[in-house]
């Protein structure tokens, strides 16, 4: 198996593998995901309560018929809380779902009860042209 690139660890391998294969400007029925939840130290508080849960994670996007090479949302300096542009995980799945030419919208039904798919979220838009 050959290693294409100097940088960029698995997921620039796997990028550059589709562009050498010459499948990177076909739009493809898959798509490349790739996340990241970040493990952020606890800050002891002084009454011996622990914070450190992120609220903020992230995903590179490639693939399906999605406009890439763009970041959407800005955290702050430790990356513990979203100041700009959230993006919830509804709307993460409602985005794959899109792209892969699945309404978000879609219900699946346990019995007589509607299941949404996505749990109401949005595709990021910024992600579609």
């Amino acid at each position: 198996m050959a290693y294409y690139g100097t940088g960029g660890g698995y997921l620039g391998n796997a990028l550059l593998r589709l562009q050498a294969w010459g499948l990177s400007d076909v739009i493809l029925p898959f798509i490349l995901i790739f996340t990241v939840v970040f493990a952020v130290m606890q800050r002891v508080k002084p009454l011996g309560d622990a914070e450190g849960k992120s609220k903020a994670f992230s995903v590179v996007l490639a693939g399906g018929s999605l406009q890439t090479g763009q970041a959407v949302g800005v955290t702050d300096e430790l990356g513990r809380n979203v100041v700009e542009r959230p993006v919830s995980v509804a709307d993460l799945h409602a985005t794959i779902y899109s792209a892969l030419g699945v309404d978000p919208a879609e219900e699946l039904y346990d019995g007589d009860r509607p299941v949404p798919i996505t749990d109401h979220g949005k595709p990021v838009s910024e992600l579609f042209s």
